[in-house]
């Protein structure tokens, strides 16, 4: 709900219940605080949020303005340091020479406007693989419950997994994704790999194991009730390889990461937002000939 517009009085207690959601009284609270991020607004909690950010820190800065609260489903923060939010695991096996095995686990985001309003981010794990032997993919709440889904379709994470609630349109959207992962035996194709829609290029820094963003993709709006994916989606996959041939012998391919996926919301005169979701993501394939 937002402060009251100027000319009427506003004081550092409403500033402060607008930031936290509540009416929960407390001490030492810092206007330099509540209008800068980065900087305690009350004892020792910095909350995320301001109308300006800049010098002269005023409470007339606060008119009109309204927080941004994130609603998690899955587990994520705004502080860049998540606990793991989306776990896939998928293996193959097969026995034979000249066969093949493959494997892949996969984090999918799609980022839009829902129909209330919000910016909303719909996670979905996908394990899948040719001569599969075992899948696994679940997500965490964001009080740490672990919830097993199943290979059906309808066996997703709840849409939206994320919500900023109260942020305004026009916004726009940047998603890097660092990477921490590996790449162990297989073929060429086994591999830690990136697809997108609508998002700008992504390059990958072997140096910072980081793919990061050429700019920022203008938030869709959903228009439907009934969810259909829109164009602005982010992807990362681990596949895993293996193949069988002369002489007799055992090949293995696996392909692992924990990835930490930083979506960033921007617009101009407006305060900048931040999600971060880590994806625990595993592929193994194994030829016995």
């Amino acid at each position: 709900m937002a402060l009251p517009s100027h000319p009427n009085q506003i004081s550092l207690k409403d500033i402060l219940e607008e930031k936290q959601g509540s009416t929960t009284a407390r001490i030492n609270v810092s206007l330099k605080g509540l209008s800068l991020n980065g900087y305690n607004d009350y004892d020792s909690v910095d909350l995320t949020g301001t109308p300006n950010g800049t010098e002269p820190y005023g409470v007339g800065e606060f008119h009109g303005w309204s927080a941004i609260f994130a609603d998690f489903t899955v587990r994520g923060n705004e502080t860049g340091n998540p606990s793991t939010g989306l776990f896939s695991h998928a293996s193959s096996d097969v026995q034979g020479q000249q066969e093949q095995a493959d494997a892949e686990a996969m984090a999918r985001f799609y980022v839009y406007y829902n129909l209330d309003g919000n910016v909303a981010i719909w996670s979905q794990v996908v394990a899948q693989a040719d001569n599969l032997i075992d899948c696994d993919d679940r997500y965490y709440t964001q009080a740490g419950t672990e919830i097993s889904l199943g290979t059906g379709s309808n066996d997703l994470p709840p849409n939206p997994s994320v919500e900023i609630v109260g942020i305004e349109s026009g916004y726009k959207c940047a998603v890097e994704i660092e990477q921490n992962g590996s790449v162990v035996g297989g073929t060429s194709s086994a591999e830690i790999y990136t697809q997108k829609a609508g998002f700008n290029a992504l390059s990958y820094n072997s140096g910072t194991d980081k793919w990061t963003h050429s700019g920022t993709a203008t938030i869709p709006v959903q228009t439907s009730s009934s969810f259909t994916p829109l164009n602005l989606r982010v992807d990362l996959r681990c596949y895993a390889d293996a193949y069988g041939s002369f002489p007799f012998s055992q090949t293995q391919s696996r392909v692992e990461a924990l990835a930490i996926f930083k979506f960033t919301f921007t617009k101009t005169g407006s305060p900048t937002y931040y999600v971060y979701i880590k994806a625990d993501l595993d592929a193994a394939a194994d030829v016995v000939f």
